[in-house]
């Protein structure tokens, strides 16, 4: 430890800390406090440094609480502790745009942050902060960034090799070494990391497959069969935005073991599964010791939340997908040496799937595509775009199939009306092995002119089999515009000033009870959580188009517009009170949670899930509360709304009812004789 007294370090000079711990009184100056490797600086004054931090290391902040000057622009590698008595805020934010990606960490006391400077914008990357204080955006814009998935259990399954008849394949898996990356660089997984798998050869267990080593051969993995699993334990989340392997270094055994078609996975408790990624017959250079990768993750979500059909928004992934028009394009075919090579593609049906089960296509449905298909009625060859959406399988009819000689000629389904689906499947034709796609597009429309896309596959080999299933195909689609970014911890109570910005690009977070009058910016789709654990009134405004999602406890507002919440989530005992406005459509969806407000809808109204009600505490009966007003609701809604009521507990001799109208729903709790007076 260091007998220095009080430090400035001017502006132009650097403070460099080389000593793996030092303690100073104060810090001053605008100078640069710079650490090398992991060192520990305490200071018990930082209020006259205005400076920046800079490397790898630990800032502990000691003294009587109250805030930092801004320390905006720190990297990530700096960790900052509340050290000292009382509460502290770590200021950030100044007069120009800057990124904040440090860690903020509780120590003796709690640690929050505070967001300053009125013409700047601060943003944060998740999920190094980890505080119990509070969160204040008092001035200016607070951003919050996509982050990436934080997982503590990964696993990568493996369903195929490269050559499973080579002669010392054997039924077995060879990998040399698997990784997570961040920004395409490999993680350091934390000490005590553990990896099994479903069986491995003695000696060549699955630790070797985390082991830093991929150029020697007993550095390797090997699996004791083709369909098997590596799991890896990293005792806590780490945040990844992707995966790469090497493969395994025996150029004599290993080479037919190298995986093709794998599955890679997320668990937050080792037992629910979360599908990050899925790779079918993957090409790669069959080479020793050679890097696969890295497979990127985290993709902003392609199909906005007007799709989504019984999403959860609390869910990486969405459910379903509801859509009028779907178009399935090819855009690679077989090739080699296969029947009728290089005279476009074919298949024979088209079939759309939720929860594994056939979606029959409505009558009336319509199919088309640019180039038409084969029709030569006097070969009794009608192969048309209709054939492949008419609810006929190859076994049934064995010639029915659309053949399109145009290699790009994408097939346009139009179902007449909304059709809700999570996954799809294809036949092959009668014959033309070299006609079965083998890459392909899928996007869906609500309009036929505005295309999102729902899925993609590259390469999929499938069977040479003819008139058969070629496969099934789950749609992959995360729930969240980005991914989980955790910027803010989930226990700070968050506030937001009147003419200050609290703004989610395009990302997911949740913060504590939330509360001021400030603006919060739903940007891109997405998504802002509520732990509303104690109770917090907001009286701002939400604007852009995104998902409020509330749990644990009771949200209340007092006037605000939320006319930028399209998508309301009531769950985990999550309630809102209290009243608001909105301009648009409003979706709120019960999954656990309760509802007590009064909300004014501009436009239409739709509720999912079993509507749930709320009364305000030491609440005087009889009660009469308007729950919504609307421009219009469906009769699903006015039924849901309804029947809500039959659940809400009153005491003896009470009785609760909701009355639905064409443009409002009231909430009434008296005694059967009671006459309430409707104003």
């Amino acid at each position: 430890a260091s007998s220095l007294s009080a430090v400035s370090v001017s502006a132009g000079a650097t403070l460099q800390l080389n000593s793996p711990y030092e303690a100073i009184p104060s810090l001053s100056g605008s100078g640069v406090l710079a650490f090398s490797s992991g060192q520990a600086l305490t200071v018990a004054d930082l209020s006259g440094f205005t400076g920046r931090v800079a490397g790898a290391g630990r800032l502990m902040v000691q003294g009587a609480g109250g805030a930092t000057p801004s320390l905006a622009g720190m990297p990530s590698a700096v960790t900052v502790v509340n050290a000292g008595s009382a509460p502290l805020d770590v200021a950030v934010g100044g007069a120009s745009d800057e990124a904040f990606s440090a860690a903020v960490r509780d120590g003796v006391s709690p640690a929050g942050l505070v967001k300053q400077g009125a013409s700047s914008t601060v943003t944060l990357f998740g999920p190094s902060l980890d505080y119990t204080g509070d969160t204040r955006v008092e001035a200016g814009t607070l951003a919050i960034a996509p982050g990436t998935p934080a997982y503590r259990y990964v696993r990568f399954s493996t369903f195929a090799v490269r050559d499973p008849t080579a002669p010392n394949t054997q039924n077995r898996i060879s990998l040399g070494e698997f990784q997570l990356t961040l920004g395409g660089v490999a993680v350091t997984l934390p000490a005590g990391t553990q990896a099994s798998a479903l069986g491995s050869l003695s000696g060549y267990g699955p630790e070797k497959a985390i082991d830093g080593a991929w150029d020697v051969a007993v550095t390797r993995w090997i699996g004791t069969s083709i369909t098997n699993w590596l799991k890896i334990d990293m005792l806590a989340p780490v945040a990844f935005d992707g995966y790469q392997f090497y493969t395994a270094s025996d150029a004599a055994y290993d080479w037919g073991r190298d995986p093709i078609t794998w599955r890679f996975e997320g668990s937050h408790d080792g037992t629910a599964w979360t599908l990050l990624d899925a790779r079918e017959h993957e090409i790669y250079p069959n080479q020793r010791s050679f890097k696969v990768g890295p497979f990127e993750l985290g993709r902003p979500a392609p199909v906005p939340p007007s799709f989504w059909a019984a999403a959860n928004a609390f869910s990486e992934r969405v459910e379903a997908v509801t859509a009028r028009y779907v178009r399935f394009n090819p855009t690679r075919i077989r090739l080699g040496n296969y029947e009728y090579p290089n005279t476009g593609f074919q298949f024979a049906e088209l079939q759309l799937l939720l929860d594994d089960a056939v979606v029959p296509y409505p009558a009336g449905t319509a199919a088309s595509a640019p180039g038409g298909g084969y029709n030569r009625p006097e070969e009794n060859n009608v192969l048309t775009p209709d054939k492949v959406v008419d609810n006929i399988l190859p076994s049934e009819e064995a010639n029915n199939r659309w053949y399109s000689q145009s290699l790009v000629n994408p097939l346009t389904v139009d179902m007449g009306s909304p059709v809700t689906f999570n996954g799809y499947r294809w036949y092959t034709g009668l014959n033309g092995t070299s006609r079965d796609p083998l890459s392909w597009t899928l996007e869906v429309s609500c309009d036929g002119t505005n295309w999102f896309l729902a899925d993609t596959q590259t390469n999929w080999w499938g069977t040479l089999t003819r008139k058969a299933l070629a496969g099934e195909w789950k749609l992959r689609l995360p729930a969240r515009a980005g991914m989980l970014s955790c910027a803010i911890p989930d226990a700070s109570r968050t506030r937001v000033e009147s003419g200050a910005v609290l703004r989610l690009a395009g990302a997911a977070e949740t913060v504590g009870p939330l509360s001021g009058a400030g603006t919060v910016e739903l940007a891109d789709a997405s998504w802002l959580g509520v732990h509303a654990f104690e109770p917090a009134t907001f009286t701002g405004s939400f604007i852009g188009a995104g998902t409020l999602a509330v749990q644990g406890g009771a949200q209340a507002f007092a006037g605000a517009s939320l006319s930028g919440v399209t998508n309301l989530l009531l769950s985990s005992a999550g309630a809102v009170t209290g009243d608001a406005s909105m301009a648009g459509d409003l979706t709120v969806r019960f999954a656990g949670g309760a509802y007590g407000a009064t909300l004014a809808v501009g436009g239409a109204l739709h509720v999912d899930g079993n509507v749930a009600y709320v009364l305000p505490q030491d609440v005087a009966l009889p009660y009469r509360r308007t729950l919504f007003s609307f421009a219009s609701v469906d009769a699903a809604t006015r039924d849901a709304l309804a029947a809500g009521a039959a659940a809400l507990a009153v005491p003896e001799g009470f009785k609760a009812s909701v009355h639905v109208t064409d443009t409002q729903a009231t909430l009434t709790v008296a005694s059967p004789s009671t006459v309430l007076t409707l104003q």
